[in-house]
C-alpha cells in the first residue's frame, strides 16, 4: 500500500474521504466488521472488493483490491492500493492485510484504533490462538 487513504480537502477547510467504491464503480463484495475492544469503542467495518469483480471465498493472486473502513456508518479511510501479490488471498485475508498495515499506519481518524484493527488481523491470520503457539 503506497498510501492508506485517498482524502480531499474542500474549501470549508474539512477533509472528506475520497469513497474508492465510487470512483472505481464498484461495490462493495464482502463487509469484516471489527470486535471492539472496549466499552463505547465506534462500530468498525472493513468493506472490500476485488478489481475486476471477485467471488466471496475464491483466493486471487496478482490482484488489485478496493476497500473502505467506515466508523458509526462514516468513510474514514478508503484505497485501491491493496494488491494480493504472487500469492493467491480471499477477500477475508486481504481485509485482515489491510487492518495489519493500518494498524501501524493508520489516517488520522483511525490512529485510536490501531491496537483493535491489529487484534483483528492476529485473530484473522493465526486462528485458534496459533500466533501464541511457541515454536
Amino acid at each position: 500500500m503506497s498510501s492508506p487513504s485517498q482524502s480531499a480537502t474542500n474549501l470549508d477547510g474539512v477533509v472528506h474521504v475520497v469513497d474508492c467504491f465510487d470512483v472505481y464503480r464498484c461495490a462493495q463484495e464482502a463487509t469484516y466488521p471489527i470486535p471492539a475492544l472496549c466499552d463505547g469503542d465506534p462500530v468498525m467495518e472493513i468493506r472490500i472488493a476485488a478489481i475486476g469483480g471477485g467471488t466471496v471465498g475464491a483466493a486471487y493472486a496478482d490482484n488489485g483490491w478496493i476497500y473502505g473502513v467506515w466508523l458509526d456508518g462514516v468513510l474514514a479511510c478508503s484505497g485501491g492500493d491493496l494488491r494480493s501479490g504472487g500469492i493467491a488471498h480471499t477477500h477475508r485475508h486481504m481485509a485482515a492485510v489491510l487492518a495489519e498495515c493500518l494498524a501501524g499506519n493508520a489516517p488520522a481518524p483511525l490512529r485510536p484504533h490501531g491496537e483493535r484493527l491489529g487484534q483483528w488481523a492476529s485473530d484473522e491470520q493465526h486462528p485458534d490462538g496459533e500466533a501464541d503457539r511457541d515454536v
